[in-house]
């Protein structure tokens, strides 16, 4: 989709983001062992709160990412470069 809308300056990019303290993950989140096994995979140690996304979404939406295309970001405390 990036190449396809480039030529129309339409920007085609992926946040991809890991788990969050939400509604839907908290059960897992309380639950003690289950969120330490998790947290081994997370280099930063922490489980982010849904407000840590909102500065990586007004940069998708602003100028500062005008010539940013087909990428994948992923907001996860490192886990992905594992």
């Amino acid at each position: 989709l990036a190449v396809e809308w480039a030529p129309h300056n339409i920007q085609v990019n992926c946040l991809a983001p890991g788990r969050f303290n939400t509604e839907m993950t908290r059960s897992r989140i309380e639950d003690t062992e289950a969120n330490e096994i998790f947290l081994r995979m997370v280099p930063m140690k922490r489980v982010p709160e849904t407000e840590e996304v909102g500065g990586l979404i007004l940069f998708l939406a602003g100028p500062g990412s005008d010539f940013m295309t087909g990428q994948a970001l992923h907001l996860d405390g490192g886990s992905s470069a594992l």
